[in-house]
């Protein structure tokens, strides 16, 4: 069977998978059924890596069809490598148009953007998923205004310098960070009670109190995945956060070159008394200390017990050689 004989119900679902410019290219043309089809169906329109001609082709497509606007769902536009892409779109199309828009991402956004896009916003009233990574400080100030949304997928690069701008919880259930620090992480908690997974790809405390003795205890009782990427946070942080994660069910830390953390009898403590419903622990701890090789290999062998073996079947693995060692759940 030819592709243009499947039925529409089957092409609506191939073109889920596909960039709106690339459907109009390759479609648009081909007969009157088409055409018509794809001014009807739900539109993924991303310009990430996309060609400065073939933007702006794309750009007249829009302005020349209206109807286009009712179907895009999500849009992602990017500064990176494409010098005012996101001034120019919102520049040429009016984004309050897009009634329809469900997922809305930035990548190099910057403040210029954010005076464009601020007025916009309130019309944008279906918005679920929300991102944006930042050029410049000044285009942060956009977080608190984000919380007057129900979104509830979120990226943003940091929080912290306009805690004191925010009067309201958020719907959001899904919160990655590029970086954050332990005080803002834990104020920003307050203000997702219904947050389940939570990713943070630079967990960094160099530069902050890591004295947790006078934070109030808090109970994120819905969160079920916490994933680090990179961290150099002492063990006693951990231990106090991850007691605030009763029903945590996903833990993953990568990178870790905080030397505490390769200590398995103290996770085996803090997961038997805290973490019950524990069931996927992921993790890659280095360690650059001048223990003798006998010390560190006695030490490593601890992550190899029947509690982690048998009991939970994580499985690890080391390596040491000369100048470090490195101890990883399988696969890593």
């Amino acid at each position: 069977m030819h592709f243009e004989f499947l039925p529409n119900e089957i092409l609506i679902e191939c073109f889920q998978y596909l960039n709106a410019p690339d459907i109009f290219h390759s479609f648009d043309q081909l007969n009157s059924r088409f055409s018509k089809l794809l001014r009807n169906i739900p539109l993924h329109l991303n310009f990430q890596r996309f060609k400065t001609n073939l933007f702006y082709e794309f750009c007249q497509i829009i302005l020349s069809n209206p109807e286009i606007k009712q179907n895009i769902i999500s849009l992602r536009l990017s500064n990176d490598g494409r010098c005012g892409q996101i001034k120019s779109f919102l520049s040429l199309i009016s984004l309050n148009e897009f009634i329809h828009l469900r997922s809305l991402s930035f990548i190099d956004f910057n403040r210029h953007n954010t005076e464009q896009l601020l007025p916009i916003l309130p019309f944008l009233s279906n918005l679920y998923y929300f991102s944006f990574t930042f050029a410049d400080d000044k285009s942060l100030k956009i977080i608190p205004i984000l919380f007057q949304f129900k979104i509830r997928i979120l990226t943003i690069p940091t929080f912290n310098s306009y805690l004191r701008s925010i009067d309201k919880t958020m719907s959001v259930t899904s919160l990655t960070i590029s970086e954050i620090h332990l005080l803002p992480l834990y104020k920003l908690l307050e203000y997702v009670p219904m947050l389940k997974y939570l990713q943070i790809k630079d967990f960094d405390d160099s530069d902050t109190e890591d004295d947790t003795s006078n934070l109030i205890h808090r109970n994120a009782v819905y969160l079920k995945t916490f994933i680090v990427d990179y961290s150099n946070v002492e063990f006693h942080i951990f231990e106090f956060l991850l007691k605030c994660f009763p029903n945590l069910k996903t833990f993953s830390i990568m990178n870790s070159d905080e030397i505490e953390m390769i200590d398995a009898n103290r996770w085996q403590y803090l997961i038997e008394s805290s973490l019950p419903y524990l069931h996927t622990f992921k993790f890659n701890f280095l360690d650059y200390s001048h223990t003798c090789y006998d010390e560190k290999v006695i030490k490593l062998q601890l992550f190899q017990t029947d509690f982690w073996t048998k009991q939970h079947q994580w499985y690890i693995d080391f390596e040491i050689d000369c100048f470090s060692a490195a101890v990883y759940t399988i696969p890593h």
